[in-house]
């Protein structure tokens, strides 16, 4: 931090929005374990609590263009407070309704949790705001560094959880989700420490210069749209390898210990190489980053129809979250750095509607090519389905930000 030569208050609200990604990451972590459980336990089918995420990313689906904008209209800070304080009461909620076995309600909860989870992670825009462009990579990667540690931390949680005497699993359900909105309002409570709002540190007035219709509009140009493709295939690609490698372990006789090692590998290259990965981009240029990121993602994806022996699926989901972390690290800077702050928010939430809909769209994709053909097809489903957005990065390289 001390390298950025930045101002007490921007380093204090950088430390403050990562705090923010850490704890959110935690109830994310949450409500990934616990939320298939409560689904079985309300009485839904398997198929009900496999699309669990599917409620969570369709939240982030409706919404995160909406919010975006708001959040170039009222500020960042509250928008982010807001998506905490909005995570408190859908785990909240979530924990009385799995109390009075309220399926419906809690599967309303899971679309309210992924509006308040998109609220929180504009937490890049914020950061974007108050750094220099050729910073913004380093500050992205910052920010996505906090997931890790509420990554690392959510293992010991759960275990202390499930671990108490007379437990059972309706209980362990209850009891995360109300740990879950405690956690959501601490967050809340760093977040309004972020002051001044990172808009007007960013030396702008908090009226938006472009409307909704510009803002699409923009989405039509080159680098903009090259971002967005980019954050859309990768994680589209991640959640859908992530989800159903789970399943090809199953199958080739790995048991849950093996599984939940290689989890945590990929989490590992998700998160922990952010930072170098945003230097990277900010020396080398973000379209250079994006491509590599896609590249080394397919690899990886590549890699799982060859052989189902650990360490090969091991390396295979890491460099998988590596790839990922790359192009999205890239790609949300890129956006930042071809935007104005008036309109960094309206722009980045389409980009976050995207993303969100490749992450609903390419696990059932996935899924259905890993049932008619195995890990070949689905690996093939992939690949064909990162094409064009590898071929728009090679396009844009000249364009070095």
């Amino acid at each position: 931090m001390k390298e950025l030569s930045l101002g007490r208050t921007v380093v204090k609200n950088i430390a403050l929005l990562t705090s923010c990604q850490a704890l959110n990451t935690v109830v994310v972590q949450f409500f990934v374990v616990f939320a298939p459980a409560a689904i079985l336990l309300l009485g839904g089918s398997a198929a009900l609590a496999g699309l669990g995420s599917a409620f969570i990313w369709g939240g982030r689906l409706i919404s995160t263009y909406q919010l975006g904008a708001l959040m170039d209209r009222l500020g960042r800070r509250p928008v982010i407070a807001g998506g905490m304080a909005l995570a408190a009461a859908a785990s909240l909620v979530a924990a009385l309704s799995v109390s009075s076995r309220a399926l419906p309600l809690f599967l309303l909860t899971l679309l309210l949790y992924g509006v308040g989870r998109g609220m929180v992670e504009f937490s890049r825009v914020a950061v974007a705001d108050m750094l220099p462009a050729n910073r913004r990579g380093l500050g992205t990667g910052i920010i996505l560094t906090g997931s890790i540690a509420g990554t690392l931390a959510t293992p010991l949680l759960v275990s202390y959880i499930t671990q108490q005497p007379n437990s059972t699993q309706s209980s362990n359900v209850v009891t995360s989700l109300y740990n879950a909105a405690f956690i959501s309002l601490l967050g809340l409570m760093l977040s309004l420490l972020v002051w001044p709002d990172p808009l007007k540190m960013a030396g702008q007035s908090n009226n938006p210069i472009r409307g909704r219709r510009d803002v699409l509009r923009r989405l039509r140009e080159p680098g903009i749209l090259t971002a967005a493709a980019s954050m859309a295939a990768s994680t589209g690609v991640m959640v859908a390898v992530m989800s159903l490698n789970t399943v090809l372990m199953y199958s080739h006789q790995h048991n849950a210990t093996d599984i939940s090692t290689v989890v945590m590998i990929h989490v590992i290259g998700m998160y922990a190489f952010s930072i170098p990965l945003g230097r990277l981009s900010d020396k080398v240029g973000r379209p250079a980053v994006m491509l590599a990121g896609m590249v080394v993602t397919l690899a990886g994806v590549l890699l799982l129809p060859l052989s189902s022996d650990m360490t090969v699926v091991t390396v295979a989901l890491f460099l998988v979250g590596l790839g990922w972390s790359a192009a999205w690290v890239a790609s949300s800077a890129y956006i930042a750095d071809l935007t104005v702050v008036e309109e960094r928010g309206g722009v980045t939430g389409v980009a976050d509607a995207v993303a969100a809909g490749s992450s609903i769209i390419m696990p059932i994709l996935g899924g259905l090519a890993l049932e008619a053909g195995g890990a070949g097809l689905l690996a093939a489903t992939a690949v064909a389905a990162s094409l064009p957005s590898i071929a728009a990065c090679i396009r844009v390289l000249r364009f070095k930000p």
